[in-house]
């Protein structure tokens, strides 16, 4: 039987490790992890192959997660163990040890392959062969996945501070600092560029639209509004990453909304009350979102309206989904990756990859999934 805090571990997410509140009467109450479900399976699930990075989280509140570049997979332990590896066959390609406290997932693209450290620097590598190619030191700790257009790389901190790094040489092009919150989830937007424009979530509640030349605000959203008599009533984070997708931009904020905008003047298209820090995933003209409670729902794209809503993994803590072939694969506290038919929601495969459970978001190429556990457990798996 496994129990675990109230709000998802709320406590345990905070950028500050203790404050005011987390201990306060009624906030230790505890909720029970609904236990897994018997169901009869319709997918075939192989291991392709397995391998060992590391520590993994090295028994930090860290979410590492792999990257996917040409046919090569990447990623890094919190001790700074790199490594990449043929996406197939899991054949190692190479390995280098930076020796340096990693607190974020791998970006890889462009030649390179850039990660951020508790320290506030910023590593990139070659992804040819792991050796360095620069290092920059940013304003606070990197907990975001870096991403990059080939001319720069944009990197998040926890100081509510975006930078634009140059791709060749790591020099800064330009910074851009948003209002910090009393109080915030321990947990940073990803920025995702595309085309001139990076778009990135913040610990106020907000999503913004930067140039990626210069780092000038385009336009910004209230994804939520703070609520509440308390500052954990009021904390309306958007540490999920946006989703950019034929000129719609869509994200969630943890008490907040679900909301779509559009892409070039942040015009709301549409919203609904939600509640997540995982990112959302898209297939079949579906949104799925992994809300605080444990609930996998998929909602139209275009009108906003739950199509399908999966409960028997509540109060699991779900990952960020993702779309695998013609199902949508989420991860839990507990290590179990779950299988659901993009249709209607139901089950159709499950396996346990690490006994330590999967923080760092799962990927996938068509139909194999990478996922890269806790523990330091690497493992492709083809579902069919």
């Amino acid at each position: 039987m496994n129990w675990l805090p109230l709000r998802k571990g709320v406590c345990a997410l905070l950028s500050a490790l203790i404050l005011a509140g987390c201990s306060s009467k009624g906030e230790e109450e505890e909720v029970e992890a609904k236990p897994l479900v018997s169901f009869d399976a319709s997918a075939e699930l192989t291991t392709l192959w397995s391998a060992s990075v590391g520590n993994g989280a090295d028994d930090k509140y860290v979410r590492l997660q792999p990257a996917l570049y040409l046919d090569e997979l990447f990623v890094a332990d919190a001790r700074g163990v790199v490594a990449a590896f043929d996406q197939q066959s899991g054949k190692r390609l190479w390995r280098v040890e930076l020796d340096l406290p990693v607190s974020s997932g791998v970006y890889a693209g462009f030649g390179i392959v850039v990660l951020g450290t508790e320290g506030g620097e910023v590593v990139a590598l070659n992804a040819e062969d792991g050796s360095e190619r620069w290092r920059t030191r940013v304003t606070s700790e990197v907990l975001s996945v870096a991403d990059s257009n080939g001319d720069v790389v944009v990197i998040r901190t926890i100081d509510e501070k975006l930078a634009g790094l140059d791709n060749l040489s790591g020099e800064r092009r330009w910074i851009f600092e948003s209002a910090q919150p009393v109080l915030s989830l321990r947990g940073t937007g990803d920025p995702v560029i595309e085309d001139d424009r990076v778009y990135v979530g913040f610990g106020n509640g907000s999503i913004k639209s930067l140039s990626t030349r210069n780092g000038v605000l385009r336009w910004e959203q209230a994804v939520a509004e703070a609520e509440g008599r308390t500052e954990l009533e009021r904390m309306i984070d958007v540490d999920a990453a946006p989703l950019v997708e034929n000129g719609t931009v869509y994200v969630v904020s943890y008490q907040g909304n679900v909301i779509a905008l559009d892409a070039v003047r942040g015009n709301l298209v549409w919203q609904r009350k939600a509640s997540s820090y995982e990112s959302l995933a898209m297939g079949f003209g579906y949104l799925y979102m992994a809300d605080e409670q444990g609930f996998l729902s998929a909602l139209d794209k275009n009108s906003n309206a739950i199509v399908w809503q999966q409960k028997e993994l509540e109060h699991r803590q779900l990952g960020t989904p993702v779309v695998v072939s013609s199902y949508v694969a989420v991860a839990d506290y507990d290590g179990y990756v779950h299988f659901l038919s993009q249709i209607d929601g139901s089950f159709v495969a499950r396996t346990r990859i690490d006994s330590e459970g999967i923080r760092g978001r799962m990927v996938a190429l068509g139909g194999t999934l990478y996922a890269y556990g806790n523990s330091g457990k690497l493992v492709a798996i083809k579902v069919q």
